[in-house]
């Protein structure tokens, strides 16, 4: 006998089923279909037009396949033994119509088909979807700016309890869309003008209306022509470490009593993390290694003798998973632009990403036995992340998100 679970929480887009049984599990309810001997019980699942992932829970005791009869829709793995995830991916549909796929479950002479049914683009949802409940609501989401010149790590939130968001970079939504789970956020956001509504789910259609949201961002440093007075100079400054790990209350003090300084992540200064402390000043910074510059004025170039200083921190204790590999799943992009998706597979702990060793760069973290969805194609490293008082893990994976 097979035991289908299907769950009904998505990733970036819905996809529904009607089974023999409901029952729920950790907040989420699932459809068990049983198959037995004879019989193919068959379901239809419906996706928006923009696509999306979806994961489904195969339990049997046996070796088992499933394979899709079209190349718009894949699974990963298309075979095992025994119980199993299964990554169901479903491209963005640019046909203009609403097209099919069917997927089948064979373990031993039992079978299960789903019929995959996506909609075509119509604005925001499918041919014969109903109008969103909130479709003529304005949607309640929050903007978080910018913190730095150029810094990517403006933020979008969805305040609202009850239905997810879409983000876009575009009024009508077809490029550039990020969907958002009630109560979530999305950030590693630039400044810029964003839009946005209600999503579409299954059986309804977008909502009508937008919110416009703008994250500004702090102004450029000033920078002038002239060489630095202090250029060849080390930048005369002072650090303290945090005072407990994760704290955050350690500093850097600028002693000069003239010029400022340019402080930041990267040593070109170009990754917009720079904060600049004024003469005599002290700012509050973080636990890394930092570069620090005489800063640019209207007038004078910043410098380009620069010294790096570490900010350490106390009761830095191992990771319980310290020397272990991190265990994600990996989607690629399935449009070009589109952004592919890594899944944490641990249960138990947090795990970060970024695309840099130093974990400063399209940095991400992703909770346990959680999903982070438009991520854009390139190589990223990751490890389980730091919490309380314990340092992040040392075993650090390298995985790659191709692009369509």
């Amino acid at each position: 006998m097979i035991v289908l679970l299907l769950s009904l929480s998505l990733v970036t887009a819905m996809f529904n089923s009607c089974g023999d049984e409901n029952f729920w599990k950790n907040g989420t309810e699932i459809t068990k279909v049983n198959v037995t001997d004879n019989t193919i019980s068959t379901e239809k699942s419906n996706f928006p037009y923009m696509g999306g992932i979806n994961i489904f829970t195969i339990s049997t005791n046996s070796a088992w396949t499933i394979i899709s009869d079209q190349s718009w829709c894949t699974v990963q793995p298309t075979s095992g033994t025994g119980d199993k995830e299964i990554t169901v991916s479903v491209t963005q549909n640019a046909t203009g119509t609403i097209r099919s796929a069917i997927l089948t479950v064979t373990v031993g002479n039992e079978s299960k088909q789903v019929d995959i049914e996506q909609g075509e683009y119509i604005q925001g949802g499918s041919t014969n979807d109903q109008s969103h409940p909130m479709g003529t609501v304005v949607p309640n989401s929050t903007a978080t700016d910018v913190t730095n010149y150029g810094r990517a790590d403006g933020k979008i939130t969805n305040i609202d309890s009850r239905y997810s968001i879409q983000i876009g970079t575009d009024i009508n939504f077809i490029e550039s869309t990020v969907i958002v789970d009630k109560s979530g956020s999305y950030g590693n956001l630039t400044a810029g003008t964003y839009y946005v509504r209600y999503a579409s789910y299954t059986g309804y259609l977008a909502g009508q209306v937008e919110q416009t949201l703008v994250i500004t961002q702090p102004a450029a440093p000033p920078t002038g022509t002239r060489t630095h007075p202090k250029e060849g100079t080390n930048p005369n400054v002072s650090e303290q470490d945090e005072s407990a790990y994760g704290k955050g209350d350690g500093s850097i003090t600028n002693l000069d009593p003239t010029y400022s300084i340019e402080v930041s992540e990267d040593p070109t200064f170009s990754d917009g993390t720079s904060v600049i402390i004024a003469p005599n000043s002290t700012k509050t910074l973080g636990c890394k290694n930092w570069y620090i510059r005489w800063a640019g004025t209207s007038q004078y170039k910043p410098s380009t003798t620069r010294i790096d200083i570490g900010i350490g921190s106390k009761l830095i204790n191992p990771h319980p998973k310290d020397s272990v590999e991190p265990d994600v799943t990996v989607t690629n992009e399935t449009t070009a632009g589109s952004g592919g998706s890594i899944k944490n597979n641990d249960t138990q702990y947090d795990i970060e990403i970024a695309t840099n060793l130093a974990f400063t760069l399209n940095y991400y973290r992703i909770v346990a036995g959680h999903t982070q969805t438009g991520i854009p194609a390139g190589t990223y490293f990751i490890r389980y992340a730091a919490f309380g008082d314990l340092q992040a893990g040392r075993k650090i994976i390298v995985v790659t998100i191709s692009s369509q």
